[in-house]
């Protein structure tokens, strides 16, 4: 697909992504996460997490952290286009992935598991590439 395409595709995906509106609120805290917190959860995941082990109060910070940072809406859209325009995330890199995610997870009607679902899928998908682009990196020395 020409490049000017699949950005266009990109652009009409992250527009249109979302699922049934959520009514439940499992977010304790509205007056912040500290950056402690987003940090264990966003940076510090680890690459061999055992996910039936995930309880649903784990699941719903994760879901908590993506909705305080915009990722998320309670609608179920995805919001990176902040983080797109700010270069802190590749759009080209990341939207197949997105979507696919997305689509693994378009039926689910629990926010916390939605989100968590959705982080959990992208996360893995980027600790895969990274480790086989590292791989590569170590057979052409």
């Amino acid at each position: 697909m020409p490049v000017g395409l699949q950005v266009l595709s990109v652009i009409i995906i992250f527009q249109i992504i979302q699922v049934v509106s959520f009514s439940e609120d499992p977010c304790e805290n509205h007056y912040g996460i500290s950056e402690k917190e987003a940090s264990e959860i966003m940076e510090d995941w680890p690459a061999n997490l055992a996910i039936s082990k995930v309880n649903r109060t784990q699941k719903c910070r994760v879901a908590c952290t993506l909705l305080y940072y915009g990722l998320l809406h309670y609608s179920g859209e995805i919001h990176m286009d902040k983080y797109f325009d700010a270069g802190v995330i590749d759009e080209l890199e990341v939207s197949s992935t997105i979507v696919r995610c997305h689509y693994e997870f378009r039926n689910e009607k629990d926010i916390c598991e939605y989100a968590f679902g959705i982080f959990y899928c992208f996360r893995m998908d980027l600790l895969l590439n990274l480790e086989s682009s590292e791989g590569e990196n170590l057979n052409k020395k």
